[in-house]
């Protein structure tokens, strides 16, 4: 296992960039973004485009970080990308919409594609007997740094109000946030395997294409990774489609407050912080799959939960036991990558992770989307049609032989 500094260094990585998802894309600034700037519609399309490059870009972008030892250097390139879009969202208004959309795709790129690298790093840092505790213990870390991110910007807009320019300043305070804790990152991470160096006759992006070829040649040797990555696909479509509209399901099917709902974000990041940490000692103990089935199970009971909850008390138990299943799954997920990673493609294979979350995301959406139009607009039902996503991901994750995966 490698030295405690370089697994720090990993978790702090998580700790500095949940605030992004956190702040922007879940409790602060999308909701300015509707109020003020677009609309609902706008929001939706804005982020879908983000996924659509994220999905374009992750398998290649992990494959040619995979050469010459340069995942460091293309994690960097990335979460500058992030940091920068994120303080130009202040810019952004309804006399500048243009820009607003483009440097909410630009950030979400760049944040989406920064995770992938990250994670690359991790089968380097575990053994087989303790990545799931190492993965749990960035993915909690993380799950604090979202609530810490998230208290900042509701402690500067307490103090200066909730006016405009307050408002706008919020993507400021969570860049300088995800720049300042993440710096340290690259100096504590080490390129600890073996990377492949390029041949002599080719550039780094056409190694990179090279290397997905052969990989797609050789699926047959990837047998577990690709139906893993199908059962990660299709219960990601039920986790983000639950994730993207818990809150609106709390005001509309419920009659939840904006600070009711904050709140609700903030402890259910406290469940799935806890999920992530637990599970993962469970996870080195049983195994990532026999935990993600766990895990999955759980997610079917909060769904059926929010179907036949009436009472709001009720809601906050379903709330935290999603997002104790939530950090939990994330994490699992993240650590069954890394144990199937063969030494000198881990940010190749973790790009297809990416890929496979992003366009989870994608479908997911437009699903629910299709499933509300179905039902006359009832949410409850909607909501309850996901549970079919989360049978799928545990049918499909039967057929996926972890033993015989493992290459960590």
């Amino acid at each position: 296992m490698a030295a405690k500094r370089e697994i720090f260094g990993f978790c702090l990585f998580d700790f500095a960039n949940s605030g992004y998802t956190t702040v922007i894309i879940t409790a602060v600034y999308n909701a300015y973004f509707v109020s003020a700037i677009g609309t609902p519609f706008l929001w939706s399309l804005t982020l879908s485009l983000s996924y659509l490059f994220v999905i374009i870009a992750s398998p290649i972008a992990g494959a040619m970080a995979d050469f010459g030892n340069s995942r460091k250097r293309f994690l960097f390139a990335s979460y500058a990308i992030c940091v920068a879009s994120t303080a130009l969202l202040y810019f952004g208004s309804s006399e500048h919409v243009f820009l607003a959309c483009a440097m909410v795709i630009c950030s979400n790129f760049g944040f989406a594609l920064s995770e992938n690298f990250v994670s690359s790093f991790l089968p380097g840092l575990a053994s087989r007997h303790t990545i799931g505790r190492i993965s749990g213990y960035a993915w909690s870390f993380g799950y604090v740094g979202g609530i810490s991110s998230l208290l900042l910007c509701l402690a500067y807009l307490s103090h200066a109000g909730y006016g405009e320019n307050a408002l706008r300043f919020t993507p400021v305070l969570t860049a300088l946030f995800f720049g300042v804790f993440a710096l340290p990152v690259f100096f504590l991470l080490k390129e600890r395997t073996a990377a492949p160096l390029p041949p002599s006759n080719k550039t780094i992006p056409e190694a990179g294409f090279s290397s997905l070829r052969d990989t797609f040649r050789d699926i047959r040797h990837y047998r577990e990774l690709f139906f893993f990555l199908l059962s990660f696909f299709f219960y990601t479509c039920g986790t983000a489609t639950v994730i993207s509209f818990a809150a609106i399901f709390a005001q509309e099917a419920l009659h939840f407050s904006q600070k009711e709902i904050i709140l609700l974000i903030l402890a259910a990041n406290v469940t799935s912080a806890a999920g992530a940490f637990v599970f993962g000692f469970v996870q080195d103990r049983i195994g990532a799959r026999r935990t993600l089935f766990i895990t999955l199970f759980l997610w079917i009971s909060a769904v059926l939960g929010a179907y036949f909850v009436k009472e709001r008390e009720s809601f906050w138990v379903v709330a935290n036991a999603v997002g104790f299943a939530m950090g939990a799954s994330q994490s699992a997920s993240r650590s069954i990558v890394g144990l199937f990673a063969p030494a000198g493609k881990e940010a190749e294979f973790y790009g297809f992770w990416g890929f496979a979350g992003k366009a989870a995301a994608l479908c997911g959406l437009f699903t629910f989307g299709l499933f509300l139009s179905f039902s006359g607009g009832d949410i409850r039902s909607a909501i309850l049609m996901t549970a079919g996503f989360f049978v799928i991901g545990i049918a499909l994750l039967f057929l996926v032989d972890e033993r015989k995966g493992t290459v960590l």
